[in-house]
């Protein structure tokens, strides 16, 4: 029998989860009913300081009172003059563990955290993800090849910060694009979890002045035993240039 469960990313935009922001992160959880949940830049971005920052009660709030467990916090993301850091944090429903890889020089030459979970008997690794603008093909090249020396299953979710065109043509990720990024047609999916297809142009998932790109994904490793089933762009959330996404993801 298959192990099914759900990611919900959202990349809440320098940290500040405003009031709309809140309604909109309840009525999701309520509505969508992830098994996981990735907030991306859950603190403002950290300037010209190596600390861990403090908690987001606001998003530790509203996750904690959705039956969610304290989050797990990952420093992802630093800029090329090393001033700059932002965190991702990652909670999962309560019940499920959550707990850094057990061998951290796999993160450490992933050069991201990765994260053991599971859902029943099935154990696999969650990397939530954040990269830069540029040059971050090698680092997630790194990723790939870390997963692919792990022995389970291993799921990648969040904010590539590029459109989906320039990762498909980095000779190495070529494979994992087309084997692991795409899966059928991107639905939409509101915040109550009533789904639609989408249409036309429809895919975005950040929007700027006059433009609109897809720069969030889900990612899993082609050659292991998980699949993403079904990946949804979510509409109506307010309060930041992302929309939040939505990943089902399948270990037979």
């Amino acid at each position: 029998m298959s192990t099914a469960f759900r990611v919900l990313s959202w990349n809440i935009h320098d940290g500040k989860l405003r009031p709309g922001q809140k309604a909109c992160l309840t009525t999701m959880l309520a509505g969508i009913r992830p098994d996981f949940v990735v907030i991306i830049e859950y603190n403002p971005p950290n300037r010209n300081s190596t600390a861990a920052q403090s908690a987001n009660p606001a998003c530790d709030t509203v996750l904690q009172s959705a039956g969610f467990g304290a989050p797990r916090i990952a420093v992802l993301s630093v800029s090329p003059s090393g001033k700059t850091r932002r965190e991702v944090a990652v909670y999962a429903r309560a019940g499920l563990a959550l707990t850094p890889h057990a061998q951290p020089e796999l993160a450490a030459a992933a050069g991201y955290q990765l994260f053991q979970t599971g859902i029943g008997d099935t154990p696999f690794l969650l990397a939530p993800i954040l990269l830069h603008h540029k040059g971050e093909g090698p680092r997630l090249q790194r990723l790939l090849q870390t997963w692919e020396s792990i022995g389970q299953p291993c799921v990648g979710i969040g904010d590539f910060n590029r459109d989906e065109a320039r990762w498909a043509n980095v000779p190495y990720l070529a494979g994992y694009y087309h084997g692991g990024w795409r899966p059928p047609a991107p639905q939409n999916i509101d915040l109550h979890g009533n789904v639609s297809a989408c249409g036309g142009s429809d895919v975005f998932t950040w929007f700027g002045k006059n433009v609109q790109r897809r720069l969030d994904y889900a990612l899993t490793t082609p050659n292991r035993s998980a699949r993403i089933r079904d990946l949804y762009h979510v509409k109506g959330a307010i309060g930041s240039d992302h929309r939040p996404i939505v990943a089902d993801f399948e270990i037979p």
